[in-house]
């Protein structure tokens, strides 16, 4: 299993990609936006897929041709033609949870 980080996202390939998806776009396709620089993770639109739903801290990428996930303050992430997972990081504030161990199952 292909994972690998980049700053506050974590990549993860999941399967194939089947043949019916189509590119997103032309362009650059921002994955997630720094909140403090404003530095972006970017991929080409014309190569993957997106969808996302950061309500749930997850989305899904899918690569049709080999491509990199860039970033300005990280290494560029060579991904090849699969089903990624992107997972945003989050931070937990232990202290408005309750418990630390409600926070393990959350």
């Amino acid at each position: 299993m292909f994972q690998a980080r980049q700053g506050d996202l974590l990549i993860t390939r999941t399967g194939n990609v089947s043949s019916k998806v189509r590119p997103s776009r032309e362009g650059k396709v921002v994955l997630l936006r720094g909140e403090k620089t404003g530095h972006s993770h970017v991929v080409d639109g014309a190569k993957v897929a997106y969808e996302s739903d950061w309500d749930q801290f997850v989305s899904n990428l899918y690569v049709l041709e080999d491509t990199e996930i860039t970033h300005e303050e990280h290494d560029p992430i060579p991904l090849k033609p699969g089903v990624y997972e992107i997972t945003r990081q989050r931070r937990f504030d232990y202290k408005e949870l309750g418990t630390r161990s409600q926070a393990a199952f959350d």
